[in-house]
């Protein structure tokens, strides 16, 4: 007598199984951003340095430049991270480098038609303008940097208030310690090379050595003491500032209190003894005004 089996398991669909260790398309975003803005400094800071007329042009121009290298990044991570999901293997950095300069070309070959002049020296600008970003992004995408996690990384606090803090007040001061790097890097050239103005030289020459170190401290992974020790060496040429230019410095007074509570908070949510005075003044509040 023959036995027929039937087979009553659910077949379950097959699972694509995507690259181990893939990053998120935000990751490489974020990392093509980085790259862009880099190496867009890099560029601006080496034009200014060998102009000779128009130096204004170069110091209010930074921030709109390094804000347009923004919308040719972040499409590039977004083509790099679609073409890396479709291939069972990360893309090399030569392929990465390759779609970037096809992301970034259109761009820079309509503003060469409308804006650059045809002489060969322009030409040589405009090449380094397409090549150095396009290399950046295609080393820095699918790396180990992580940016938006080292803007928002906090300290040895772990309770919710203090992590929350420590994020937002590392995110602020990170992010505006860049920028303001680049724009004092950039001021110190024009002042070098203004005539007129070599009085306030030396306050960008501090501010510039300031926020140099304070980039260093800020993304430095370490203890709270040494942490301090360091901010406190990074934030004395800006004391210098305040006390002894104060004709300066009155009308951006408050400027200045509020970066130097910025610098407290940066500080103190990163304190692991801030979770039990938060958690004792919790109590208290507890004790006196709710029970």
């Amino acid at each position: 007598m023959n036995t027929t089996i039937i087979d009553t398991r659910v077949r379950r669909p097959a699972v694509v199984l995507q690259p181990a260790g893939l990053p998120r398309l935000k990751t490489f975003a974020g990392q093509a951003a980085a790259g862009a803005v880099f190496s867009h400094f890099i560029l601006f800071v080496l034009a200014c340095a060998m102009a000779r007329e128009n130096l204004g042009f170069w110091l209010f121009a930074l921030p709109c430049f390094l804000f347009l290298s923004l919308f040719g990044g972040v499409p590039a991570g977004f083509i790099i991270w679609a073409c890396t999901r479709s291939d069972a293997k990360p893309l090399r950095p030569a392929y990465r480098c390759v779609i970037a300069v096809l992301v970034l070309g259109p761009g820079w070959f309509y503003l060469s038609r409308i804006a650059f002049p045809t002489t060969a020296a322009a030409q040589l600008w405009l090449l380094a303008w397409l090549l150095l970003p396009a290399v950046t992004i295609g080393l820095l995408t699918h790396s180990r940097l992580r940016v938006g996690r080292e803007l928002i990384r906090g300290g040895q606090a772990v309770g919710r208030g203090s992590r929350v803090l420590a994020g937002l007040s590392g995110f602020v001061l990170r992010l505006s310690g860049v920028l303001l790097f680049m724009e004092s890097a950039v001021a110190v050239i024009y002042l070098s090379k203004a005539t007129d103005q070599q009085d306030q030289l030396i306050w960008a020459i501090l501010l510039c050595g300031h926020f140099t170190a304070s980039l260093f401290v800020m993304f430095l992974r370490t203890d709270i003491t040494l942490l301090a020790t360091l901010s406190m060496i990074a934030l004395a040429p800006l004391i210098i500032v305040f006390l002894k230019l104060p004709q300066m410095t009155e009308t951006l007074r408050y400027v200045f209190i509020g970066y130097f509570g910025l610098w407290a908070m940066f500080l103190q949510t990163r304190w692991r003894q801030t979770d039990y005075a938060l958690a004792f003044l919790n109590e208290e509040i507890h004790y006196y005004l709710i029970d």
